[in-house]
């Protein structure tokens, strides 16, 4: 007598409940694997979960907002919203589409600028799980028609105590108040979101003179703050106070003078914990102290900031180095930086193929580099077309590079490749596969993240 599968206890428990569940798992790999497991879990995950945690579009038109607008048991699940320009390829759409309603997500009526973005703010105000948000509106002169769709939005935001990063690019708040008609920085929802670990500003509002103490307020509003990208001319950078500050980005947004790096300096020496740092001052000569930022272990500057950090009183333990223009005689010189620390550095040129030999031995740590070779044991990653070019871009040729450097190089894992990826605005990638007869393939380039100081050079 054969004897009937036994049922999961877990299963027997109410629907609701078991959706409840389900709602608290996060991550897609996670949702995919319990799917995986049995037909009830895969009927229970797919569509209802898996097509629920992360939203990425380029068009507003979509039946997507009315979808959720509607659905607010499916959008409460959504961890992430991404809404990139047209014109941005370089993120992958990502929307429900099996649960969508033709009749009720397809009509014209919801396609109506007025009725969009309502269905937009609802959507955002039905998703109690938002951790993150990003918005980039450079194609267009205002991010939407008119400035109260806008706030409608933010104002969705404000509510959503899960929400822990924003990302914003383009021409944001350009109808906020100016502070004699908002002393409170109130007005502005945006103003009011607060309690943020990631906040990254990029465009001409938060460089806006009669805006910059809302800014300031905004940004003191989030003291959790552990990544902050703001332009360099955000002129009230010195008077902000984050004590978990990790990660900075300042970065130049349109242009000015070396005035400018009194106040960036000021700010970066009240906070000593910050561990990694974009900057790049507009003087030659930047008073930066020997001893300031010893924590800092990933660091893109230029040239005259790792110097004068150079000769502060104890070594630094940098893991992570791109210094513009830097070359091998001069990472040569560096007294402070312990090499047995470093593990990824991004060189400009080098001399000869003596100086390459000379940093493998002083750089044991090394795992990626720029245009390397296989004395680097650890090496990981090959960056640049500096192997291309030995070959003269001969395909057939650059196949033998390859398979030599598996053989040498135990831990390599990728390279290069010869076509650019427009999609992706990268070079394709040349990704090691000891599994396959070939023992390559030719792949997409990774997406770049969002709060990422290095913007992934390393990755």
């Amino acid at each position: 007598m054969a004897l009937l599968p036994t049922i999961p206890p877990v299963l027997r428990l109410p629907l609701e409940l078991l959706h409840e569940i389900l709602s608290d798992i996060e991550f897609h790999a996670h949702l995919l694997a319990l799917a995986l497991t049995c037909h009830a879990f895969k009927n229970l995950v797919i569509p209802r979960h898996i097509q629920y945690r992360v939203i990425t579009t380029r068009n507003w038109v979509s039946p997507i907002w009315s979808h959720l607008a509607r659905r607010r048991d499916l959008a409460r699940n959504i961890r992430q919203v991404h809404m990139f320009d047209k014109s941005d390829t370089t993120f992958a759409v990502h929307i429900p589409t099996i649960l969508l309603d033709s009749d009720l997500d397809r009509c014209k009526e919801v396609a109506h600028p007025s009725r969009l973005f309502a269905n937009v703010a609802k959507a955002l105000a039905n998703m109690e799980r938002l951790e993150v948000f990003t918005w980039s509106s450079w194609d267009e002169l205002t991010p939407t028609v008119c400035p109260t769709q806008e706030n409608a939005i933010f104002h969705s935001l404000c509510a959503i105590r899960s929400l822990k990063h924003i990302a914003l690019m383009g021409n944001f708040g350009l109808h906020a108040k100016e502070l004699k008609y908002d002393p409170k920085s109130e007005a502005f929802p945006l103003w009011n979101v607060r309690n943020l670990e990631s906040l990254c500003l990029r465009g001409p509002t938060w460089i806006n003179p009669h805006m910059s103490t809302h800014v300031r307020t905004f940004i003191n509003r989030s003291p959790a703050l552990e990544y902050l990208e703001v332009p360099m001319e955000f002129s009230r950078l010195h008077e902000c106070h984050l004590p978990l500050l990790k990660r900075a980005k300042v970065k130049l947004e349109s242009g000015g003078t070396s005035l400018l790096d009194h106040g960036r300096i000021s700010f970066l020496d009240r906070h000593p914990q910050i561990e990694e740092l974009y900057w790049f001052p507009l003087g030659y000569h930047p008073k930066v102290k020997p001893d300031m930022l010893p924590n800092l272990r990933r660091l893109q500057t230029n040239i005259q900031v790792i110097g004068a950090l150079d000769h502060g009183s104890a070594p630094r333990s940098m893991e992570d180095l791109y210094i513009y223009d830097l070359d091998v005689d001069l990472f040569m010189v560096l007294r402070n930086v312990d090499r047995m620390a470093v593990k990824r550095l991004r060189v400009s040129k080098f001399g000869s193929m003596k100086s390459i030999a000379r940093l493998a031995e002083v750089l044991p740590s090394l795992t990626e580099w720029i245009d390397a070779l296989s004395q680097f044991r650890k090496l990981e990653i090959f960056r640049g077309a500096g192997l291309w070019s030995s070959v003269n871009d001969d395909i057939e040729k650059m196949h033998l590079v390859v398979l030599e450097l598996i053989d040498r190089c135990p831990n390599l894992r990728e390279l290069d490749h010869l076509f650019w990826y427009g999609k992706g605005n990268d070079w394709q990638r040349i990704a090691i596969r000891r599994d396959l007869p070939h023992k390559y393939e030719i792949c997409a380039p990774t997406p770049k993240r969002w709060f990422d100081v290095m913007d992934g050079i390393f990755d």
